[in-house]
């Protein structure tokens, strides 16, 4: 495996919730041009995952974002068609990863940034520190949006985003199981909430 780009991989967390802003502290103190920011409810399938994100960084070093197909939540770009459903085994999913990368191997797929149903999810981003800088970094708030709000201040910043097309991860969403400590919450909790103040904030007269 080459030795170069090094990538920093990493899965952000916040115990007070402010994901944008761990994203923005792990970019700030990494020493490593790149990193690969994961959701830690996620699964990558492809054993040369690493190998297909330092080819697909040296075919374009100027990207701003790269991503990767998941089995559930994420946009339109990510989502590929035949996933199995719910509850089917693991090894279902390996097999559905490993057919995956032989059919599309190192290829990458531009993301138009026109379409909104395409903004990128979080739950595999690869980004630099560079791209970072040119797109103001993340927004320093909240849990929820981030992703979205990044790719947007990338293509805002005429950065162009790609899908690792080779690579396909099991995404477990979290979201699915609250809580197993009381007084503590998990993203299912705060997802909801999060959903109770956008309804209450598009209220008549607010």
């Amino acid at each position: 495996m080459p030795l170069e780009p090094v990538i920093n991989v990493c899965i952000p967390f916040d115990p007070g919730a402010n994901l944008g802003g761990e994203y923005n502290r792990i970019m700030e103190e990494s020493k490593r041009e790149w990193v690969l920011f994961l959701d830690h409810d996620v699964l990558i399938l492809n054993p040369h995952w690493y190998l297909l994100c330092q080819e697909a960084i040296r075919k374009h070093p100027d990207a701003g974002l790269f991503t990767a197909f998941g089995s559930a939540g994420g946009s339109k770009f990510q989502r590929i068609g035949g996933t199995p459903a719910r509850g089917q085994s693991i090894l279902v999913h390996r097999g559905l990863a490993k057919k995956i990368f032989q059919k599309h191997g190192f290829s990458l797929t531009e993301n138009n940034p026109s379409d909104r149903k395409a903004l990128i999810s979080g739950f595999f981003m690869l980004t630099s520190k560079t791209a970072w800088k040119k797109a103001g970094g993340f927004g320093n708030m909240g849990l929820f949006a981030q992703d979205h709000l990044y790719h947007r201040r990338i293509a805002a910043a005429g950065l162009k985003c790609y899908r690792i097309d080779g690579i396909y991860c099991y995404h477990l969403l979290e979201r699915v199981d609250g809580s197993w400590i009381r007084f503590q919450k998990t993203s299912k909790e705060l997802w909801t909430e999060y959903w109770r103040m956008k309804r209450f904030r598009k209220r008549p007269g607010r």
